[in-house]
C-alpha cells in the first residue's frame, strides 16, 4: 500500500546490494512510465553500453502505465517487452513496484486471451506469492532503528524520550513512514548543534507541523483546474458529524471519485496521482476487489487549513452523506415544519428526495420518536406509496430519504384536462390501497389531500410520504373522512353543498352505493364511518361492469360510434399518448426498476399480437428520456441468409447497433484469427462500452434465430456470458439487455448457457374484465356487465383482438351479441386475421396437422415439445400442464371448420 517504503526499499536498499554483490555485472535500468511506456522503457534499455551485460530493469512506480495509456494492446506490448527482457540469455532480472490499490486494474486491463504465453506469465508474476513480495508497515523495533541509526552515523545525539514519542506518534497515523520523513528532516532543520530535543520537536508540532507546509506546498503546486480537483477528491475522502465537525477521514472506492465526462476522470485521476505521490492520499486494495483511497493523516482533517476552509463550505452542501442539490417546497404545517431537499446519494449514485424533520422542541425524546416514526413508515411497501429509502439523524434532525416523485400533483392533473368519473375513482381506488396497507402496519397518514397525490406521464398515482409527526387526532378514521371527503368534492362537489351534481363523462353516474359509502365517511364520530378496505372494496366495485338489471335507462342513445369519439385503427405499437394506451403498470413498473440495474437482463415473452413491441416501446421512454444510448433491433429486418450464419450475424448486429447510435463505421474491427463470438465480444469492448454510460441493447423478435439451432444456440450463450461478465466486471456493468420474443422453449439448449433462466421475465398476460370495459367506455360504448362477458368468453382478453372487435362495433355502430355471433367467420370482425392465420397453418404441414388434432379433440393434446410451443406462440394454442388446447373460443370455432378432421394415424 501507499506510504511503507516500497521506493526507499527498491532504490535504498534492494538495488544497491544487488549492485555491490561480488561478481556482479548488472547494468541499472530505471524506468518510470511516462504518456509513451513502451518508448521509455526502450530509451533506457539502449543507453546500456554493453549489449551483453544483464540489465537489472526497475520499474517505479508501475502503476503509471495505466494512467497515461488506455490502449490494451500498448500495454500488452509493454509487458510483452518486460516478459522478453526477464527470459533473455544475459540472465536479465526485474523489480516492479505497484501500490497495492492498482493490481486488480493491472491485471483486468493487461490480460487477452487466456492461452497465451504472456498470459501465463502475467498470472505467475501477478498471483504467485513467490514472485510477489508484499511490503507492510514498519513495527516499532524497525521503526526506532530507522531514526537511530542514521542519526548515529551522522553524530548526532537524540535526547531522552524523542524517538519514542516520535515512534508512538508513527504508529498512530497510517502510512506514517513519509509523515515520520518530513518531520525528522525539519527536526534536523531546527537542531541546535548535534542535539534532537523533545523541545524543538514539540515546537514543531510534531509530525503535524512537518505535514501542514509539505501538504501547503503541494496544493500551491497545483494549476487552479488541478486544485478544484483537489478539493473535490479531498472533501470526498471526509465524513462531517452530525454536529458539523469534520469528524473523521473516510475510505472511498476509487471509482466514486471520478466524474462522468472521460477528460475529467483523467484529470482527476492525474490529481490523485499527484496527492498520492505527496503521501496525502493513500490507498489500498479492498479485500473483495476494488481499489480504495482515503486520506492518509487523520491531522490533515483536524489541523490542516486549506481542508479545513473547504469543509466548512462542503457542510452546507451536506446533510449527512447526502449531497444537496436543490431545495424543494416546504412541507407544510401538516409536514412539521420538514424541509424538502433533492440530494445526491453517493454510495448508491442516485438521486432522492431528503426531507428534515425538525422537532418542535428540539429534545433528544422528541427526536427519538420522529426517528421511531420515520422507521415504521420505511416498513411499507405498495406500489402506490411513496418509498423510504434511508432514515438517520444529520444536523441535529431527524432525516427521511424517499423516491423522488415524478409526474404533478391531483389538482395539476385535475385542472389540465376534464377528467371521466371513472378516472378519478381508478387513480383513488390505488391511494385507498396504499392508505389500507398503512393501516394494516399500524400507521396513519393525516394529510390526505389533493397535494398527498401525485400522477405520473403513465396515469400511475402515488401517495406522497405521510406526516412524520401526526397530531394526537390522528387516526385510520380521520384518514377515511380526509379521503372521503376529497372523494365527494371530485365527484359530486362540496359536501352538505347546494351545488348540482357534475354531469357524467363518457358513461352513467357513479353507483349510488359509492356516495352512501362517502357519506358514511363524513359522521361526525368514527364509529358509523367504514373502514379503509371497505371504501377501497366499494370503489373496486364502482369500475367493475355493470348487469342489465343496475344499469339505468340511459338519457340518450349509447355512443356506438356515434362519431363523439376519435377512432383509432388497431395495430402496431399503440403510443403511451394514445386515448386507447392501456397502462399496465404491474408489468411496467417492474421493467422500469429491472433496467436501470447495472448488467440488467430483461425478457417479454408471450404470443404473437399481445402487446410486446407496445411494452417495449413503453420501457425504452424512461432511459432514452435520460440520455442513454439506445439500440434497438428487430431481427425481422434480418434477411435469413444472415441470421443462419454465425459470423454474418454477429457483423450484422454490430453494424446495425454502430448505425443506431450514430457512430463512424468501425474498419478491420473483425480478426479472422478468432472466433464471431470473440470478435463480437472485442467489438463491444472497444467501440460501445466504457465511458460513454449505459448501453441498452433491445432485441426484438428474438425467436427469428429459432430456425437455425446452431445459430441460436451460439447466441444465446454469448448473451448469457455477457450478462454473467456484467454483474461482476466493467465495462460490461454499462449493459442493460431486453429480449422479446413468443416462446423458446423447443430450443435444446444448455440451461447453463441460456439467457432464459436468468435476468427478470415479463410474460404479456390477458386483459381482465375491467380493463376491456374502461376500452368499452374509451371507444364510446356502453356496455353491460352480460356484454363485456360475452366478448372475454369468445376472446379470452386477448389485447389485439379486443382491440379489433371494440373498433369495429363502435366505427360501424354495431350491436355486440350480433357482431360476436358471427365473429368466427370469413366475413365476420376478425375475418382478415383469421384468414392469414389459416394461411399460415396451411403452409407448414406439421403445424397443420397438430393445429387440426387440438381443434378438433375433446381435451388436451400431447404433442411434440417443438410444435406445441409454436402453436402458442402463434396464439392458437396454450399449455396446460405439458399438453395443449385451443388458446381462443374465436381459434377452435374457426380452425376447426376450416382445418378440417384430423387424418387417421396422423
Amino acid at each position: 500500500a501507499s506510504g511503507t517504503g516500497k521506493s526507499s526499499l527498491v532504490r535504498a536498499g534492494v538495488v544497491p546490494e544487488l549492485l555491490g554483490a561480488p561478481g556482479s555485472r548488472w547494468a541499472h535500468v530505471h524506468v518510470e512510465p511516462g504518456r509513451d511506456p513502451l518508448g521509455a522503457l526502450e530509451a533506457a534499455l539502449a543507453a546500456v553500453e554493453d549489449p551483453e551485460r544483464p540489465r537489472l530493469l526497475v520499474v517505479d512506480p508501475l502503476e503509471r502505465i495505466l494512467e497515461h495509456g488506455d490502449d490494451p494492446t500498448l500495454l500488452r506490448a509493454f509487458a510483452q517487452r518486460v516478459w522478453s527482457l526477464a527470459l533473455d540469455h544475459r540472465g536479465s532480472g526485474c523489480l516492479l513496484v505497484l501500490r497495492s490499490q492498482h493490481l486488480g486494474r493491472l491485471r483486468e486491463r493487461l490480460r487477452g486471451e487466456p492461452s497465451g504465453p504472456l498470459d501465463t506469465w502475467l498470472d505467475t508474476w501477478l498471483d504467485d506469492e513467490r514472485h510477489r513480495i508484499e511490503v507492510s508497515p514498519m513495527s516499532e523495533p524497525q521503526l526506532r532503528a530507522a531514526i537511530t541509526e542514521p542519526a548515529r552515523r551522522g553524530g548526532l545525539d537524540p535526547s531522552p524520550g524523542l524517538i519514542e514519542r516520535i515512534v508512538a506518534d508513527v504508529g498512530r497515523e497510517p502510512g506514517g513512514g513519509p509523515l515520520m520523513q518530513h518531520a525528522l528532516d525539519r527536526l534536523w532543520q531546527a537542531r541546535r548543534g548535534q542535539a534532537l530535543s523533545v523541545e524543538a520537536y514539540a515546537r514543531l508540532g510534531g509530525l503535524i507541523g512537518a505535514l501542514e507546509p509539505h501538504a501547503s506546498a503541494t496544493l500551491a503546486s497545483l494549476s487552479a483546474p488541478e486544485r478544484a480537483h483537489a478539493r473535490r477528491v479531498l472533501t470526498e475522502l471526509v465524513h462531517l458529524a452530525d454536529d458539523g465537525a469534520a469528524s473523521a477521514r473516510r475510505r472511498v472506492p476509487v471509482e466514486q471519485l471520478w466524474l462522468g465526462e472521460p477528460h475529467e476522470r483523467e484529470a482527476t485521476e492525474a490529481v490523485l496521482g499527484r496527492l498520492m505521490d505527496a503521501r496525502l492520499v493513500v490507498g489500498a486494495e479492498h479485500p473483495e476487489g476494488g481499489a480504495t483511497v482515503e486520506l492518509a493523516h487523520e491531522a490533515l482533517v483536524r489541523h490542516w487549513p486549506p481542508l479545513l476552509e473547504w469543509l466548512g463550505q462542503e457542510r452546507e452542501r451536506r446533510i449527512g452523506r447526502y449531497r444537496v442539490l436543490e431545495r424543494l417546497h416546504e412541507g407544510g404545517p401538516e409536514r412539521d415544519r420538514g424541509r424538502a431537499f433533492l440530494v445526491h446519494d453517493p454510495e448508491l449514485d442516485r438521486r432522492v428526495q431528503l426531507v428534515l424533520l425538525e422537532a418542535r422542541r428540539g429534545t433528544a425524546e422528541e427526536r427519538s420518536r420522529l426517528r421511531e416514526r420515520a422507521r415504521a413508515l420505511a416498513r411499507l411497501s405498495h406500489p402506490s406509496a411513496q418509498l423510504v429509502h434511508d432514515v438517520g439523524l444529520a444536523r441535529g434532525c431527524v432525516y427521511m430519504t424517499l423516491e423522488p416523485l415524478e409526474g404533478e400533483t391531483l389538482t395539476a392533473w385535475l385542472e389540465r384536462e376534464p377528467r371521466a368519473w371513472l378516472e378519478i375513482i381508478r387513480v383513488m381506488s390505488s391511494i385507498a390501497s396504499a392508505l389500507e396497507a398503512m393501516h394494516e402496519l399500524g400507521l396513519v397518514h393525516h394529510a390526505v389531500g389533493p397535494d398527498a397525490v401525485w400522477i405520473d406521464a403513465k396515469g400511475v398515482a402515488r401517495l406522497v410520504g405521510p406526516s412524520p409527526s401526526p397530531g394526537p387526532e390522528a387516526s385510520p378514521a380521520r384518514d377515511v373522512t380526509e379521503l372521503c371527503t376529497l372523494l365527494h368534492r371530485l365527484l359530486y362537489g362540496e359536501p352538505g353543498s347546494a351545488a348540482p351534481e357534475p354531469e357524467p363523462v363518457g358513461r352513467e353516474r357513479p353507483p349510488p352505493s359509492l356516495r352512501d359509502v362517502l357519506l358514511r365517511g363524513l359522521a361526525s364520530t368514527p364509529e358509523p364511518r367504514p373502514s379503509m378496505a371497505e371504501l377501497r372494496a366499494e370503489l373496486q366495485r364502482a369500475t367493475e361492469p355493470r348487469t342489465a338489471d343496475e344499469a339505468p335507462p340511459p338519457p340518450e342513445p349509447p355512443a356506438r360510434g356515434s362519431g363523439r369519439v376519435h377512432l383509432e385503427r388497431p395495430g402496431g405499437v399503440v403510443s403511451s399518448t394514445s386515448a386507447f394506451y392501456v397502462s399496465r403498470p404491474e408489468l411496467e413498473d417492474p421493467c422500469l426498476r429491472e433496467i436501470v440495474e447495472p448488467g440488467a437482463l430483461l425478457r417479454i415473452k408471450g404470443p404473437q399480437r399481445m402487446g410486446k413491441t407496445t411494452l417495449l416501446t413503453r420501457i425504452l421512454e424512461r432511459p432514452r428520456s435520460e440520455g442513454w444510448r439506445i439500440a434497438a433491433i428487430d431481427l425481422q429486418l434480418l434477411d435469413a441468409g444472415i441470421l443462419s450464419d454465425l459470423d454474418r450475424f454477429l457483423r450484422g448486429l454490430c453494424a446495425m447497433i454502430t448505425r443506431r447510435l450514430k457512430l463512424p463505421r468501425v474498419e478491420d474491427a473483425w480478426d479472422d484469427i478468432f472466433g464471431p463470438k470473440d470478435n463480437c465480444t472485442a467489438f463491444f469492448e472497444d467501440h460501445l462500452l466504457g465511458d460513454a454510460g449505459p448501453l441498452l441493447l433491445a432485441l426484438n423478435h428474438v425467436d427469428r434465430l429459432f430456425d437455425s439451432v446452431d445459430v441460436a444456440d451460439e447466441f444465446m450463450a454469448l448473451l448469457r456470458a455477457w450478462h454473467e461478465m456484467a454483474r461482476s466486471q466493467p465495462p460490461w456493468d454499462e449493459l442493460r439487455m431486453v429480449l422479446v420474443y413468443s416462446t423458446e422453449m423447443y430450443l435444446p439448449l444448455d440451461i447453463n448457457h441460456s439467457p432464459f433462466n436468468v435476468g427478470l421475465a415479463v410474460s404479456m398476460e390477458d386483459w381482465d374484465a375491467g380493463i376491456v370495459s374502461e376500452l368499452a367506455r374509451r371507444h364510446g360504448l356502453d356496455w353491460t356487465r352480460r356484454e363485456i362477458d360475452e366478448l372475454m368468453a369468445l376472446l379470452g382478453g386477448h389485447p389485439h383482438l379486443v382491440r379489433l372487435a371494440l373498433h369495429a362495433i363502435a366505427e360501424r355502430g354495431l350491436e355486440p351479441s350480433q357482431a360476436l355471433s358471427s365473429a368466427a367467420s370469413d366475413e365476420g370482425l376478425f375475418g382478415e386475421h383469421l384468414k392469414k392465420l389459416l394461411w399460415r397453418l396451411q403452409g407448414q404441414p406439421a403445424l397443420h396437422e397438430a393445429a387440426v388434432e387440438v381443434m378438433q379433440a375433446s381435451g388436451p393434446v400431447r404433442l411434440s415439445t417443438e410444435l406445441a410451443f409454436k402453436l402458442v406462440s402463434l396464439g392458437v394454442a396454450r399449455m396446460q400442464g405439458n399438453e395443449v388446447v385451443p388458446g381462443r373460443e374465436l381459434y377452435r370455432r374457426y380452425l376447426r371448420e376450416r382445418l378440417g378432421p384430423a387424418r387417421a394415424g396422423g
